[in-house]
């Protein structure tokens, strides 16, 4: 086993240990009154659950009761992608958003929100999957229809993005946010982004400006299509991070990217921090 190999094996290890301490698995899905400030609910991939996910509940969180929580759906990379067990959910938390969550990093901003993250074993994120699963789990917590929102990096900003194509008609989300998404309309290189779908969910695009794995051209594509061609309810977003390679996710999850100087002032500045803004947003 070379080194890099056993270094995986081992994180794996490490973070499968943490996750089973903050919480066992389970399907209850956080009925009872909360044990801890935040509580993180792992529920593995079973039948009739399509995807293995964690679930983040808020401070103070009951299923009990009319409180309705906004809620933030995360979709992972490639490097995370996994069988939706409880071992391939702990690799599911070690990066991005999900990371700062194990680290008890996550920004205030983000305190309110329940936060969902399915995991897929897939090449790429499927939108008719996603959708499955989504109408079999949202039911399962009290989410705030009107304040749904959707992220992902990488590949899971590629599906973000793939998502909205198709089934952003449905208004299922009220705003989107992708870092260093992969998504290519297709067919290359003819296809074009569907305003009918895209055109009237608030998007904001974050990428670096040295991406080595997927080029930034790609956000700046298209943000710059949907707002010369799609009649927007408001103009797409694209922040770009300056001497930013493939991981822009820790500048726009962790806040670190609002720092003075850290951004391509040609353009959106990283002034307000994406959770405040997609919580500004309510679905209709």
């Amino acid at each position: 086993m070379g080194v890099d190999a056993m270094a995986r094996r081992v994180r794996r290890g490490l973070l499968a240990a943490l996750v089973a301490l903050l919480v066992p698995a389970l399907a209850g899905c956080g009925s009872g009154p909360p044990a801890s400030p935040e509580r993180v609910v792992v529920v593995p991939r079973a039948a009739g659950n399509p995807l293995g996910y964690v679930a983040r509940l808020p401070p103070g969180y009951s299923a009990q009761g009319q409180h309705r929580y906004p809620t933030l759906v995360f979709l992972h990379g490639r490097g995370e992608r996994g069988a939706g067990d409880p071992a391939g959910l702990a690799e599911l938390m070690s990066v991005g958003l999900p990371g700062l969550i194990t680290a008890r990093r996550l920004p205030r901003a983000a305190g309110p929100l329940l936060i969902l993250m399915p995991q897929t074993d897939g090449e790429s994120w499927d939108p008719a999957l996603l959708h499955r699963w989504l109408a079999t789990v949202l039911p399962r917590y009290p989410v705030d229809p009107d304040r749904t929102y959707l992220t992902g990096l990488s590949m899971g900003g590629g599906g973000a993005v793939a998502y909205l194509a198709a089934y952003g008609s449905a208004h299922q989300f009220a705003a989107v946010a992708t870092v260093a998404e992969n998504w290519t309309p297709q067919p290359v290189p003819l296809g074009l982004p569907p305003c009918a779908q895209m055109g009237s969910t608030p998007l904001w695009a974050f990428h670096g400006d040295l991406d080595e794995t997927v080029p930034t051209q790609l956000s700046i594509n298209l943000v710059a299509y949907l707002n010369a061609h799609c009649q927007r309810t408001e103009p797409a977003r694209l922040t770009i991070f300056l001497s930013t390679f493939h991981n822009s996710w820790d500048r726009t999850y962790d806040l670190s990217g609002m720092d003075p100087g850290a951004t391509d002032t040609d353009w959106d500045p990283y002034t307000t921090d994406v959770y405040t803004w997609l919580l500004r947003h309510r679905r209709g």
